[in-house]
């Protein structure tokens, strides 16, 4: 056998290895064509899963910072609510009155609806205290005594 003679049947051998090669690659693709799509179809399962779990993270850490907000808001609220007490004033109403200065009373009404709303006072002797939100008044002060109305007296130098 002549050399060129044995470059061409070394040539066809590897044509043939080459074919063979790919006829057996093509049998294993064919016989794993079932498993990969298995294996596919399975991956689609984890992606939804795995999309499913994000939602409900996401669900969960968007409510843990609404109740991480309310409970803030509530304690900000007791601190708030505890430089007040419940008290009975002079003139019988009951409101609450802080504890700092300056000192005043606040409206037990609006404190349940978690608002301060400081009693302004109305007119000048009245002994009242109006509520500026809901409008309420409370008899902070004892009236002041009235004064006599003007008289004439005689006296003895007439």
């Amino acid at each position: 056998m002549d050399p060129a003679s044995a470059v061409g049947a070394l040539g066809a051998i590897k044509s043939v290895k080459d074919l063979l090669s790919g006829a057996y690659s093509a049998r294993l693709q064919e016989d794993a064509r079932p498993l990969i799509v298995e294996a596919q179809r399975h991956l689609s399962e984890v992606y939804e899963s795995l999309f499913a779990l994000r939602e409900e993270t996401f669900r969960l850490q968007n409510a843990n910072h609404d109740l991480t907000r309310r409970v803030e808001a509530a304690e900000s609220w007791s601190v708030r609510l505890a430089s007040y007490t419940l008290t009975t004033t002079v003139g019988g109403a009951t409101v609450y009155q802080s504890s700092s200065d300056p000192i005043h009373f606040a409206c037990p009404r609006c404190i349940e609806a978690r608002s301060v709303q400081i009693l302004q006072p109305v007119g000048s002797w009245s002994g009242l205290c109006k509520c500026p939100a809901c409008q309420v008044d409370y008899p902070v002060k004892s009236e002041p005594p009235r004064s006599m109305p003007f008289s004439v007296h005689r006296n003895d130098f007439d």
